[in-house]
């Protein structure tokens, strides 16, 4: 059995990798190894709230366009709204999705 430690260590690495493979890219590369396999952590038999959990804290540490993961994993009808002037901004969006997070009780 993988432990809640050993989860968060992989899903880490993943992201750590997917920034590192796909820092030179001019657009989000969401067709990636790396963000694919945390995807489906989500989706299946990890718990989605974890991957949500590190998802958050990662991007309340750091900028980074593996953000829009969140878009993915949490349904839609739970999703924070955005004004249509946030399209393209990442501190904006990023700031939204912390706020979120918070009110949800996921991060602090």
């Amino acid at each position: 059995m993988v432990t809640d430690k050993e989860k968060i260590k992989l899903i880490n690495a993943l992201i750590d990798y997917w920034k590192e493979d796909t820092s030179l890219y001019s657009s989000i590369q969401t067709k990636h190894s790396a963000f694919i396999l945390v995807k489906e952590m989500a989706e299946k038999d990890w718990q989605r709230e974890l991957v949500i959990t590190i998802v958050l804290k990662r991007i309340k540490k750091e900028l980074t366009w593996f953000v829009v993961i969140l878009y993915d994993i949490v349904p839609k009808k739970e999703q924070p709204a955005f004004p249509e002037e946030y399209c393209g901004k990442i501190k904006k969006i990023t700031d939204s999705w912390i706020e979120w997070g918070k009110e949800k009780g996921f991060i602090e």
